[in-house]
């Protein structure tokens, strides 16, 4: 697996669909879940690059 930036326009209609259907599961790249009140603490753990803290899920509804 490579790191860098995607292209999310030429992939996010067909990952939705398969993250739908059941066929993707992205949960295992996803190493935090947060509250989107959390943000701020999840961005500061991102900009110092500690371990665990590369891709992080932010819960819209707060849970």
């Amino acid at each position: 697996m490579g790191t860098g930036q995607v292209n999310v326009k030429a992939y996010k209609r067909q990952l939705c669909g398969l993250i739908v259907q059941g066929k993707s599961k992205p949960s295992w790249i996803v190493f935090q879940e947060l509250s989107l009140d959390q943000a701020p603490q999840a961005d500061q753990h991102f900009g110092h690059r500690e371990d665990g803290w590369t891709k992080v899920l932010l819960h819209l509804d707060g849970s």
